[in-house]
């Protein structure tokens, strides 16, 4: 119950509350967050919100790893580009830095041999305590190649997200900065780049389970905790 209303909450904040702050006309009524703030002060608040409770999250819940450390830089780059007031292409491309950041993140970690996928599974088996030898020998031998294929797909994603999220920002925020145009045009920008996203994101995790559940023989059982992916490659 409370997993459900954490993510009811993210998606509040980080979704319904931008568009809902960049609208022209709040359901009809004639009055707008612009109307009060100013279509800039309407923008930032837009963007630092959202930005600033993923902050608060990810230090609520630090636990310092390669992780973490990448999830509260990307937050921190999409904080701070809102304080570079810019339209158009620019823009466009400013604003996908989240997924440029995913993007160039796990190519770096693929030329200098880390790939990004081998912390986060990591990371992820050790909720249920230290890892079993036998798992890190599997993950450093047999596991390796379905870590580097696991983060060439979140590279991928990264780079499908950034790239269709500059397209559609370009075409549909046209008007200039700091004007009502240019925040209505990033509502409907926002509303169609959001399911969008978690739709990727679901593809992409999607692909890498098919990918693991092939890799360890069949053997994962649900309902997939940290506990199950330890015993199936300890067993494969």
């Amino acid at each position: 119950m409370l997993a459900a209303l954490n993510v009811l909450m993210h998606l509040l904040i980080t979704v319904v509350f931008p568009v809902l702050v960049l609208q022209k006309d709040l359901f009809g009524t004639g009055y707008s967050f612009s109307l009060w703030l100013g279509p800039t002060g309407a923008f930032m608040l837009s963007a630092l919100v959202p930005a600033g409770y993923v902050l608060g999250m990810q230090f609520k819940n630090r636990k310092v790893s390669p992780v973490w450390l990448l999830f509260t830089l990307s937050a921190l780059i999409n904080g701070l580009s809102s304080f570079w007031w810019t339209d158009g292409l620019t823009f466009a491309l400013k604003d996908s830095s989240g997924s440029l950041f995913l993007a160039t993140s796990t190519a770096v970690s693929l030329l200098i041999k880390k790939p990004l996928f081998g912390f986060v599974i990591r990371e992820y088996l050790s909720v249920a305590g230290p890892l079993d030898p036998r798992v890190e020998h599997f993950l450093q031998n047999r596991g390796h190649r379905l870590i580097v294929l696991s983060t060439v797909i979140l590279m991928l994603k990264g780079l499908t997200v950034a790239t269709l999220n500059t397209l559609v920002k370009f075409h549909l925020v046209t008007g200039p900065f700091g004007t009502p145009e240019f925040n209505q045009g990033l509502s409907l920008a926002l509303a169609f780049m959001v399911p969008v996203a978690y739709l990727s994101t679901a593809l992409a995790y999607t692909g890498i389970f098919v990918l693991w559940q092939w890799g360890l023989r069949g053997k994962l059982r649900f309902p997939f905790a940290p506990s199950e992916w330890s015993k199936a490659m300890v067993q494969v």
